[in-house]
């Protein structure tokens, strides 16, 4: 019974103990602020304090410094995730709006293209198309357009555009066709020379277009132009062929001739298919 009493007593010994020491700290803390402020007592104090804890504090600024970078590099790099991805959709949508302006040129240059062919012409009926592969087969140099048998194709019918003959379709699948360019071994087409007089047969070399035999009694001159003379019933006449680049002398009868194409597979993408 002594000893619980005794304990009692301890606990509020202690208790009382612990309640003084708080006060006594409290009012010796006011107590410091005042003098210090009315005397600045702890100046010296706040010095070495200063020197001591400035490399933790700023250590601690360089660490809070070093999270707001990367926090602001965070939205930095969101945001300009997202003005990619507006420009990415504006680039698109150009892309867009550039390859339908291009469809319709290509639709009035379609347009223009028939228009002036079935004036000079007169074709019972003309078919657009584009060029989708030019290509070497083999030795042919072959051009594949995106229009066949379905779309009313057949072989035999001329290929030209705006600049002139661009070739002969030798082969229809049923939504492409395989067209003989002027430059083949394979083409041959009877020209006209530009003076209305004398006729030649025209070949393909693979690199130039040829008249192998042509009479050296004939006057003909560097720019000539030939065009398609119609007496084939293959091409209709007057449609361009190409120009006189060279004249070689082959023996004193017959001269060589090599013309440049009008046309090459490198340098069109739509042509018109004429049923002549």
């Amino acid at each position: 019974m002594a000893l619980k009493v005794s304990k009692k007593k301890l606990s509020l010994f202690t208790s009382n103990f612990s309640l003084t020491y708080f006060i006594f700290f409290i009012i010796l803390t006011f107590v410091l602020m005042f003098m210090d402020y009315r005397y600045d007592y702890l100046k010296q104090i706040r010095k070495d304090l200063s020197i001591v804890t400035s490399p933790f504090i700023s250590s601690t600024n360089s660490i809070m410094n070093f999270f707001e970078n990367i926090q602001d590099s965070t939205k930095s790099n969101a945001s300009l995730r997202d003005e990619i991805k507006q420009l990415n959709i504006k680039i698109d949508k150009l892309s867009i709006e550039n390859q339908i302006r291009n469809f319709l040129v290509a639709e009035n240059e379609n347009l223009r293209e028939a228009n002036v062919l079935s004036k000079k012409l007169s074709p019972k009926k003309t078919f657009f198309a584009e060029v989708t592969t030019p290509t070497i087969r083999g030795n042919k140099k072959i051009v594949v357009i995106n229009k066949g048998a379905k779309n009313g194709l057949r072989e035999g019918m001329p290929v030209v555009n705006k600049l002139g003959l661009v070739g002969q379709i030798f082969s229809t699948y049923e939504k492409t066709s395989e067209v003989i360019p002027l430059l083949s071994k394979k083409f041959a087409v009877n020209a006209l020379q530009n003076n209305g007089k004398n006729h030649a047969i025209i070949y393909g070399n693979n690199e130039f277009l040829e008249i192998p035999y042509f009479p050296a009694s004939i006057q003909i001159s560097i720019g000539d132009i030939f065009v398609t003379s119609g007496l084939d019933n293959v091409y209709p006449s007057g449609i361009k062929i190409g120009e006189v680049v060279e004249i070689s002398p082959e023996d004193k009868q017959f001269n060589k001739i090599k013309l440049k194409p009008s046309t090459s597979s490198n340098q069109f993408s739509l042509v018109t298919v004429i049923d002549y």
